[in-house]
């Protein structure tokens, strides 16, 4: 998990469990851009509902996929 964090650009998160959720959380420890899908998948509704998480400077939550590619291209 931690060589495809580290060797990725950017991570956009679309739904998952447990190990979408620690590939999250190691990407924002790695300072990744992190664009999730809020309330889609156990991950997006935990990360919306995160206060610690959503504090994150990297962490971008978006309500669709196309609204996260376009983050990704600004």
């Amino acid at each position: 998990r931690a060589n495809i964090v580290y060797s990725a650009d950017a991570v956009v998160v679309l739904g998952g469990n447990a190990g979408t959720l620690t590939e999250t959380v190691l990407s924002l420890y790695a300072n990744k851009p992190v664009h999730i899908i809020s309330g889609y998948g156990a991950v997006g509704h935990y990360v919306s509902s995160s206060k610690n998480l959503r504090k994150n400077l990297n962490l971008k939550l978006a309500q669709t996929l196309e609204e996260a590619i376009g983050n990704l291209l600004q």
